[in-house]
């Protein structure tokens, strides 16, 4: 015998809450519209998914209130027989709905997070995702978002004050909340599949704009926030690959030149690049870095200010001090980042922390040091080399910088007395003394004539 729908709040226009019966029955109810039994052909497989993801939708905000119910909604249809035998067409299905303009927030939320459920527990579905022109879906509904939330919300910190309604910010918030999971959509499809070229030619100047911008510099809890940073980092990675092999236009690179596009930017990445412990996440941000320090001279001495500098600095030291055996290509990355900083930047002038790195490098150079077991890999050699040519940069510059000092040092002293003047130049010319005092009438070292007596009118 079927179930019956479970009751809705909607329906007879009155909230409340739900009894455990009533929330028991809720889901024995969604999980028999995934009954395999009778759906043998494609359109009742179709039929079965858009009921389950309807009726989820429906009971958006009553049963279906936290993270975890949307989670269970999940995992309930992507362990379902019905959907492992029709992965494929589940997919595309989906990424169908998604794709139409008036649809609802609700299923636009429940569709976006099962997607984003199944490509994180298997990423070869994210294959499948972009076979059905997942990214072109993800990216256009991520655009509708970025343009209304650009137009009526204070997300921007250079906006002025705008006249937001509660509606309205009901209605943003909504659209925060979906765009989190697209976002994150779209970052696993950048940092773990194939991206093609045709893909990144269809990101455009605002959608990287408002993601920069929109931006918050002072906390590192909020999950929207975090989405974009994330996707900025990604991108910035596949443009650094696509840019070997078509020359396509770095536009995260091209914002970051942007001193009042990329404040915020910058700033986060330096919070983050001291708490994050995600080795992935770092690897990015020191990408960032890295174009940044190898731009042009100019550019990377006066990027950073100098606590900020310090900063980077302080983060380098701590994470090649404590960086395990087994990660040594992160300490090459940030071995790199770190030759940049002691040529390229303010560090020349000010030495912060030298001798530490110093004690550091020396450290490092040694084999010995990195590897207990015996077993020395590539990375390992890559380390020393590294930790040798940091060293050499500061044994470098202080030489350079000792043989200046010792220039001026020894530069010749101009005389201060008039009479080592006059015989330096007399030594020099050769003329006879009587000679001069003959052409003046008088001896150059006798007192000067008195003066002409005063006239009387």
């Amino acid at each position: 015998m079927a179930l019956k729908p479970p009751y809705s709040s909607e329906a007879s226009g009155v909230s409340r809450s739900r009894t455990q019966a009533e929330t028991v029955h809720f889901w024995d109810y969604l999980e028999s519209l995934l009954d395999a039994t009778d759906c043998t052909s494609e359109a009742q497989v179709n039929s079965a998914l858009v009921a389950y993801v309807k009726t989820a939708s429906e009971r958006y905000g009553d049963y279906l209130v936290d993270d975890r119910d949307f989670y269970r909604v999940a995992l309930l249809l992507l362990s379902a027989p019905l959907y492992e035998r029709n992965k494929a067409f589940c997919i595309s299905k989906m990424l169908s709905l998604l794709s139409i303009d008036l649809l609802e927030m609700s299923m636009k939320f429940v569709i976006s997070y099962i997607l984003l459920c199944e490509c994180k527990a298997d990423s070869s579905s994210l294959d499948y995702v972009l076979d059905y022109q997942g990214f072109t879906v993800i990216y256009n509904k991520l655009y509708e978002h970025f343009a209304y939330l650009h137009r009526y919300s204070n997300d921007e910190e250079s906006k002025l004050e705008a006249n937001i309604t509660e509606l309205d910010e009901e209605i943003n918030e909504e659209l925060r909340k979906i765009s989190t999971v697209l976002l994150d959509l779209l970052f696993q499809i950048l940092k773990y599949s194939k991206c093609e070229l045709g893909n990144l030619q269809q990101v455009d100047d605002f959608f990287v704009y408002y993601m920069m911008v929109s931006l918050r510099s002072d906390t590192v809890e909020d999950m929207y926030n975090n989405a974009k940073f994330r996707l900025l980092l990604a991108l910035n990675e596949q443009y650094i690959i696509s840019n070997h092999k078509a020359g396509l236009e770095n536009k995260v690179y091209a914002y970051l030149m942007n001193h009042t596009v990329s404040k915020q930017f910058m700033e986060l990445l330096l919070l983050q690049f001291n708490r994050t412990i995600d080795k992935s996440l770092q690897i990015m941000m020191c990408k960032i870095i890295y174009l940044i320090l190898t731009s042009r001279d100019d550019i990377a001495m006066n990027y950073f200010y100098l606590n900020d500098l310090h900063v980077v600095t302080d983060v380098l030291i701590r994470n090649l001090t404590n960086i395990s055996e087994d990660e040594e290509v992160l300490r090459n990355t940030f071995l790199r980042i770190l030759d940049l900083i002691l040529r390229k930047t303010e560090w020349t002038q000010t030495h912060y922390r030298e001798q530490e790195l110093l004690e550091l490098l020396e450290y490092l150079c040694s084999v010995d040091n990195l590897c207990s077991s015996g077993d020395v890999k590539s990375e390992h050699m890559s380390t020393t080399k590294l930790a040798l040519k940091c060293r050499q940069s500061i044994r470098q510059l202080k030489a350079e910088q000792k043989h200046s000092r010792d220039i001026v040092m020894v530069q010749p002293t101009r005389p201060k007395t008039p009479e080592s003047r006059f015989e330096q130049k007399e030594s020099h010319i050769k003329i006879p003394m009587n000679k001069i005092t003959s052409a003046i009438g008088r001896s150059p070292f006798a007192s000067p004539p008195p003066p002409p007596p005063s006239r009387r009118v």
